[in-house]
């Protein structure tokens, strides 16, 4: 009788598929790859001429809000305001404590700091809201052309979506932040909520505008959920930029600029790994 030798099938097949660790994790890249490599493009991007022309309309829109909320809104809010602070038991008590120990009340300068916060917050949010509407389009046409030629356009929709995406951001974004108000009179508590809104804003707006136009829905849909992480990192990065004074001036464009070379990046290199379907049906 002739005996085959043993030939382990079974064992080579498994050695076979098996992936090694390595390529495993390059399979699932981190969700906050390709970050800092765009915002260094955004900034190689934001000192061409066309992008610097870009900076005028959210600026424009922006200044206009807060001269009319200047003119108009500043009494109203700074009585509500005091009205406000005056009823507060923990302003009270600290307005007690002030006046035994001989300084000055506080209530007239923390009043009119936060009538300021609020013009200066109300108008970057329409400055925003006009960068992503308006100005949105033509940060990502200037990117698209001029670092990722070869990427299709597959969005539908793309105005409407857009601008109803930006209403409702907006809207929590106004909302949340007049409701978590009185926080703000505690100073580490105001930072870290001003920090918190405008990293909710800058995510789920421009991430969004980011790819609205390329990407499809599906494809959207997974870039936003493999990259969430760096997305709402550059959020929080240039919320903390935004603490500095004056930086709403630059920061809706140059914002949207690191979002679109995140996002198409990103886009890209999905559209790389994982070819259309229709591709590989046509081939059959």
């Amino acid at each position: 009788m002739d005996l085959k030798p043993f030939t382990p099938l079974r064992k080579g097949k498994v050695m076979q598929n098996s992936t090694p660790f390595g390529q495993q994790s390059e399979s699932m890249p981190s969700p906050y790859e390709g970050v800092g490599r765009a915002f260094g493009r955004a900034m190689v991007s934001q000192l061409q001429p066309r992008m610097l022309l870009a900076l005028l309309l959210p600026f424009a829109a922006a200044l206009i809000v807060m001269l009319f909320f200047a003119r108009f809104l500043w009494e109203p809010v700074a009585d509500w305001l005091n009205l406000f602070v005056t009823q507060s038991e923990m302003m009270t008590g600290m307005e007690g404590w002030m006046a035994g120990v001989g300084l000055l009340s506080m209530t007239v300068y923390l009043v009119h700091i936060l009538v300021f916060v609020i013009m200066v917050t109300i108008g970057s949010s329409i400055g925003l809201l006009i960068a992503a509407v308006l100005v949105m389009p033509m940060v990502v046409g200037h990117v698209a052309r001029t670092d990722y030629p070869e990427l299709d356009r597959r969005g539908s929709q793309v105005f409407v979506s857009s601008l109803v995406n930006s209403a409702k951001v907006v809207l929590v974004f106004i909302v949340g932040w007049v409701i978590t108000l009185p926080l703000w009179l505690i100073p580490p508590v105001a930072v870290l909520l001003h920090i918190f809104w405008w990293a909710y804003a800058f995510t789920h707006m421009l991430r969004f505008d980011a790819l609205v136009e390329h990407a499809t829905r599906q494809e959207r849909a997974q870039v936003i959920a493999r990259r969430r992480g760096g997305g709402w990192l550059i959020g929080t990065i240039c919320a903390t930029i935004n603490l500095i004074p004056l930086t709403w001036i630059v920061l809706p464009v140059f914002t949207s600029l690191v979002y679109a070379h995140h996002g198409l990046a990103a886009l890209v290199e999905q559209r790389r790994n994982s070819p259309p379907l229709l591709s590989a049906q046509s081939d059959l």
